[in-house]
């Protein structure tokens, strides 16, 4: 008894002379149980590149859900563009991890012929979390590194229309705009349902200097990375739940087409987040 006494007391002086890095829990940040979004929680965005044109977009609270849908053409798209709609956290500067439940209800992908790029639509949890060289000018994402993940449905993918990826990325941009990235990690978690309701979730472990991503209850996944230095984003308040799509270029009368149709709901944040 002295012996397992004694143990534990060692024990418990090793962890508070090394305290154990720990990433912060998860806290409730909303479950749009109102009519309208709270101004005080969230700003909304709708955006396109020239080239591209939104003929059908939404983002309200419906049947106490977030309700993001997004279709997008290529009228005249010369490089590849996307557009979207989204909604960002007011105190996004503070997030550092994001879980939400996510049930997308229709989606298309619809690329053209000649292209080697596909079309994306995708619903994801998403920011521009720090930056590797120096404090970029407002607007300027170069050297930002971008993460998320998301539900997408790809233009070239073999599977059943009915089934979408859950997919998870991280990349390094290589100019202001974000335009030109460099992979430095991805992970696929398989095949999604339309209609399923999916709990998926993003940390920044900044200890450890990797992201960690989880879906339902899967066993999670850490993407690392091998940055020295990370200065705050090119831009402020960024962390976002949007509705994204993605086409690639293409030849007179061969339009792409991409639509997003996606319920959020159970949207939490990392707890520090939520100090005032």
């Amino acid at each position: 008894m002295k012996t397992k006494l004694s143990c534990t007391i060692i024990l418990l002086l090793v962890l508070i002379s090394n305290p154990v890095l720990a990433l912060e829990p998860f806290m409730r940040y909303d479950n749009f149980n109102t009519i309208f979004l709270d101004p005080d929680k969230w700003t909304g965005q709708e955006f396109t590149n020239p080239g591209l044109v939104i003929l059908e977009s939404s983002r309200e609270i419906d049947w106490g859900s977030l309700h993001l849908r997004s279709r997008v053409y290529g009228v005249s798209n010369p490089q590849f563009l996307n557009a979207g709609t989204r909604l960002f956290f007011t105190n996004s500067d503070e997030v550092t991890a994001i879980k939400a439940r996510v049930r997308v209800t229709g989606v298309e992908a619809k690329g053209c012929v000649g292209s080697t790029v596909s079309t994306r639509a995708v619903v994801r949890l998403a920011g521009f979390f720090f930056n590797t060289s120096h404090e970029n000018p407002t607007g300027n994402v170069e050297n930002d590194v971008l993460a998320y993940i998301g539900l997408q449905r790809v233009s070239d993918s073999t599977d059943k229309p009915y089934l979408l990826h859950a997919v998870a990325y991280v990349y390094h941009c290589l100019n202001s705009g974000c335009s030109n990235v460099s992979l430095i990690g991805t992970h696929d978690f398989g095949t999604i349902s339309l209609f399923k309701a999916t709990e998926i979730s993003i940390q920044w472990d900044k200890d450890f200097n990797q992201f960690i991503f989880r879906l339902d209850r899967q066993s999670p996944v850490s993407i690392g990375y091998n940055f020295s230095y990370e200065y705050p984003s090119g831009i402020r308040n960024n962390k976002r739940i949007e509705a994204m799509n993605f086409l690639p270029s293409c030849g007179d009368g061969d339009w792409p087409v991409a639509y997003i149709d996606a319920f959020v709901d159970n949207v939490f944040v990392n707890w520090g987040a939520l100090l005032e």
